[in-house]
């Protein structure tokens, strides 16, 4: 398929036709990401001008490009001359160029006629361009053109419709300057060039040319299709922006099946009286009939969009020269699995993030994935080189160190270094955690209320009301079950959270069911009084206040962990925050006993001893004093410890693979430093980079810090966005610094 991108003309005059069988994907129109951040797409006419620019115009500007026919040397054209040129010279508004009437030009490239007289020779003179009176005025010679490839001069209105003239005007031309007077006085008072005068000034008048009036048509026509696809161009950005599906079950205009596009169309055409008139005269034609409205249409708007985005966020990318990449691969809905490629870099004082493109089969491999991202940055003529970050989810294809993607990458580029997804260890932490067995049954527990009261609606009405009385009496609001996150599992607060803000009322209906004889089934009053057991025991009650305070913490470090601005350091304090917030939860085991307590009147029976049996032993087997434990210490023990051990480990060795990185560049995490720490610091950073940067930075570095420490530091804006900023107002002295801050970015 041909395409026009914006402004890399492909093919200027391809026009998109509907039913054409071109070989078009069929995209994948997911979830909307505005990948051009909170800059607008505003290229709709470009688009539709791209896709409507097509007629005779552009044959002639090409065909002005290649043949003699179009050139401002009339000594080249052939005689006689094609009728698309001789269209072209007619209506051309400016023929002056043509002429090449100066002296300079004659100087240089007119034919030269020896003198017999004197030893010199005659060319052509300015004096053969104009005419001269028994009054003494001069005419100019409008029709008299010069060839500086021939030399000589021609008839301009001969050459065009002259035919079958014996005058060298119109057809080799006149070099003889000593008779050239006589013969050009006697060829303008021919009959061949007062009729092809007057076949000229006819066919230029407006409106008695047959070319001109289809020339028109064929603009009128490039401008009723620029407006129309301007309209179908905002349509497919409003419903790529959001995300939404584009096509139904037909393509009928006037069906309340035929989708969102066709839909919107209508919806636009009863406010727009152009689109209206346009669908009245051209939709449901059928196939083969233009109207800019068919799927297939659609679709290559699409692509070329699609092109024209990616080519701009390519363009950002090799200005910003160093960059970051993140890969992910899954399936979409329709069970294709492809690998998704995001880039970030900085755009000024701003760092950004932009999807890139989609991969599709790829395969699994570590191998295959790295080879697919380097040939997709080949095409794009993206510099790998300058890659300085490559950032995965923890799976081994992704972040294996001898085969997997990362260390293939790293291969290539030593200065690409791997950082696993802070957001993706944070879920496997929690992961981890929630398989112990008393974890597991209490998230098992929420998942079994939700399902319950969403499998029907009269339950669902039931807890809803019970919500508006609880409402009502304490002004709080109750939120309704929530669906457990499968793979999120930070979100899971919101189902904890859920669960504790209704609790009274979950258990209130959970009983009412349970004891409706009258309206529920036996299963169903089984399964209620099930849950409502459940839900009142009391380690589950412990394990529900203490699981939300967990997840609470986590949800808040792990939507932190995703910001755009997020710095290496600033992702390493909050991850050892997080982990010192945890442990200090070891001892509060009795905190969560009270504030379980408030939901439940179920109390942890007390323990009994437990004795040995009683058996034959050996003489020198020492006894061990019996053991007694209660459901707090059992709970404690066998529940409560083990995840925050489980929790706080993980986060340890998680944490540690982000030390390294952060060490390199802790220089700018901070203002206050010492000379020497500068100069260590310095030095490793030359060491671990001595391709971008250079021995004298420990000097640079110094003038920096000197310079910022009297200045004040917003407490909005983190250390290494503010010495960046500073940067940036002396970019011309502090070069090196400023690539420094911009890793801090990636």
């Amino acid at each position: 398929m041909q395409e026009q991108i914006f402004g890399e003309n492909l093919n200027a005059n391809y026009i998109p036709v509907d039913g054409q069988n071109d070989d078009v994907p069929v995209l994948n129109y997911g979830r909307g990401v505005n990948v051009m951040g909170n800059e607008p797409p505003t290229e709709a006419a470009e688009v539709a001008t791209a896709a409507a620019a097509a007629g005779d115009d552009v044959l002639n500007r090409r065909g002005a490009e290649k043949d003699n026919n179009f050139k401002n040397d009339i000594g080249l054209w052939k005689t006689p001359l094609p009728k698309n040129a001789v269209n072209f010279w007619i209506h051309k508004d400016e023929t002056d160029d043509l002429r090449n009437c100066d002296q300079v030009t004659f100087n240089k490239y007119s034919q030269k006629q020896q003198r017999t007289d004197r030893d010199s020779s005659r060319i052509c003179t300015l004096s053969l361009f104009s005419k001269d009176l028994p009054s003494n005025e001069k005419i100019p010679r409008e029709w008299l053109c010069f060839s500086p490839e021939t030399g000589k001069i021609y008839c301009f209105y001969c050459k065009l419709f002259s035919t079958c003239s014996q005058s060298h005007l119109a057809n080799i031309g006149v070099k003889n300057w000593q008779n050239a007077p006589a013969k050009l006085k006697s060829h303008e008072e021919s009959k061949e060039h007062k009729e092809a005068s007057i076949t000229f000034r006819t066919r230029r008048k407006e409106g008695t040319s047959v070319c001109r009036s289809l020339e028109k048509q064929a603009k009128d026509t490039k401008i009723y299709n620029i407006e129309v696809l301007k309209r179908v161009v905002e349509v497919i950005k409003y419903l790529g922006e959001r995300g939404y599906a584009f096509h139904g079950d037909d393509a009928i205009i006037g069906s309340p099946h035929n989708g969102n596009f066709l839909g919107i169309i209508e919806l636009i055409s009863k406010f727009d009286p152009f689109l209206a008139e346009h669908l009245a005269k051209h939709a449901n034609k059928g196939r083969g009939h233009v109207n800019y409205l068919s799927k297939t249409i659609v679709e290559q708007l699409i692509k070329i969009m699609a092109k024209r985005v990616r080519k701009e966020i390519v363009s950002r990318i090799k200005r910003a020269k160093y960059f970051s990449i993140s890969v992910d691969s899954s399936p979409d809905e329709s069970h294709v699995d492809q690998l998704a490629v995001t880039a970030k870099y900085l755009e000024g004082a701003c760092s950004v993030e932009r999807f890139l493109t989609f991969i599709p089969h790829c395969g699994h491999k570590g191998n295959d994935m790295a080879e697919a991202l380097l040939t997709f940055c080949e095409q794009e003529k993206i510099n790998f080189a300058d890659c300085r970050g490559q950032s995965y989810d923890n799976a081994s294809n992704m972040s294996g160190k001898y085969k997997g993607m990362q260390a293939i990458l790293k291969d290539k580029n030593p200065y690409a270094v791997f950082i696993p997804c802070a957001a993706h260890s944070l879920n496997l932490v929690v992961k981890a955690a929630a398989k112990i067995d008393l974890a597991n049954t209490l998230f098992n527990l929420l998942q079994a209320v939700y399902n319950f009261f969403t499998n029907s609606t009269s339950r669902c009405d039931r807890l809803k009301v019970a919500f508006k009385t609880g409402e009502k009496e304490d002004h709080h609001d109750r939120l309704f079950p929530k669906n457990l996150s499968v793979t999120r599992w930070s979100a899971r607060f919101d189902a904890t959270k859920a669960i504790i803000s209704g609790f009274a009322e979950i258990v209130k209906t959970l009983q009412a069911i349970s004891e409706d004889m009258v309206d529920e089934k036996d299963i169903t009053r089984k399964e209620a009084s099930g849950l409502h057991h459940q839900l009142l025991k009391w380690e589950n009650c412990v394990f529900l206040v203490f699981w939300s305070d967990i997840l609470e913490k986590i949800h808040i470090v792990n939507k932190n962990l995703q910001g755009t601005n997020i710095t290496l350091s600033s992702m390493l304090k909050q991850l050892r925050g997080l982990t010192e917030v945890i442990k200090s939860k070891r001892d509060k085991f009795s905190d969560y006993v009270e504030l379980a307590n408030k939901f439940t009147s179920e109390k942890p029976v007390e323990g009994r001893s437990r004795k040995p049996n009683v058996r034959n032993l050996p003489l020198d087997y020492g006894r061990a004093p019996a053991v007694s434990l209660d459901k707090t210490d059992t709970l404690r023990i066998n529940g409560f410890i083990p995840v925050i051990e489980q929790v706080t480990s993980s986060l340890e060795r998680r944490t540690s693979v982000y030390i390294d990185v952060a060490d390199r560049f802790k220089l700018f995490s901070s203002l206050d430093h010492t000379e020497k720490e500068i100069e260590v610091m310095a030095a490793k950073l030359v060491e671990s980079y001595p391709k971008d940067l250079e021995p004298g930075l420990k000097g640079e570095l110094e003038m920096l810090f000197g310079m910022v420490k009297s200045m004040p530091k917003p407490e909005a804006v983190s250390t290494e966005m503010f010495l960046y900023q500073e940067v940036l107002e002396l970019r011309s002295t502090f070069i090196t610094s400023k690539w420094l801050c911009e890793f801090t970015f990636r």
